[in-house]
């Protein structure tokens, strides 16, 4: 069976639920689980750090699934997902909105260090 499809049922998700992650139709997916679509070089990072498989694994080219520096908190995967389910131009507001948040958690006293900044 093709890893991706494996992956894919292993957490029962439906061809569409994974090309909306993807942003790819599910006709896309279909041709990837059959070979009749290669995937791209950026589809594969995704789809390792979804599945938090190794590529090799996801290719076929080994058994291993994991390498210890592809795995993600279920929080990363869920910022993740969602990011994906984005267009352009609401990933670059997305990621500024991350950035604004970064900055005030650096200006807000830790709750450890009272009266620190």
């Amino acid at each position: 069976m093709n890893r991706v499809k494996q992956l894919r049922e292993e957490n029962n998700w439906t061809q569409e639920h994974l090309g909306s992650l993807l942003n790819v139709k599910k006709a896309a997916i279909s041709k990837y689980e059959t070979g009749r679509a290669a995937l791209t070089d950026d589809t594969i990072c995704i789809l390792v750090r979804i599945f938090q498989v190794s590529a090799d694994y996801l290719l076929g080219i080994s058994d291993k699934r994991n390498n210890l520096e592809n795995n993600l908190t279920e929080k990363e995967i869920t910022l993740l997902n969602y990011f994906n389910e984005l267009t352009g131009k609401y990933k670059d507001i997305a990621i500024g909105n991350l950035a604004n948040l970064t900055n005030q958690q650096e200006k807000t006293p830790s709750p450890n260090k009272k009266g620190v900044i």
